[in-house]
């Protein structure tokens, strides 16, 4: 049985073509499932005649083993987090801007960057363009921890159990859902 996992079900427009799920309708409607994240979705996939093998399948997201203390969180200074894939789309420039900002004020504020490197070129210019605006502020420089490796999922959900804040600055996207979040 074939089990299919559709992040984003949107019609993409591109300027040399036209992309839609509904041109591949009869290819997916023979799978056994189409799982989608969002209620969006299930109607998308709805307009193009597919609903018995639809269902929605939302993201979770595990706890932590051994969540932070209270009293361990309430010594350290205020953290913020973000994770997922560094990309240009995930806004990482931005907040790495606006925390700078903030930093100006709250100098005790950290900033944690679990953004992992995807393999693409894109991905690696982002980083270099992240890399080089924090190497522009080293005032802020020292408050931001930026981590472009991939991380075992235990150690990943401790650091952002550990954090105060979980941001993650999305600009544009077609994805439905985000498997960051």
């Amino acid at each position: 049985a074939c089990h299919v996992v559709l992040h984003s079900t949107r019609d993409v427009q591109k300027p040399d073509r036209f992309m839609s799920l509904g041109q591949a309708r009869d290819s997916l409607a023979r799978a056994a499932r189409l799982l989608v994240h969002s209620v969006a979705d299930l109607n998308q996939l709805k307009s193009f005649g597919l609903v018995d093998n639809v269902a929605l399948f939302p993201h979770g997201a595990k706890l932590p083993v051994n969540p932070p203390s209270a009293a361990a969180a309430g010594a350290a200074p205020l953290t913020i987090a973000c994770f997922g894939y560094l990309l240009p789309h995930k806004g990482l420039q931005p907040l790495i801007e606006a925390f700078i900002r903030l930093r100006t004020r709250h100098p005790e504020l950290r900033l944690r960057l679990l953004n992992a490197v995807y393999p693409v070129p894109e991905s690696q210019h982002e980083a270099d363009a992240c890399r080089a605006l924090i190497a522009r502020h080293p005032e802020a420089a020292s408050g931001i921890e930026l981590v472009t490796d991939y991380l075992a999922e235990e150690e990943v959900l401790a650091r952002l159990a550990a954090a105060d804040l979980v941001i993650l600055p999305y600009q544009y996207t077609q994805e439905s859902a985000s498997g960051a979040v």
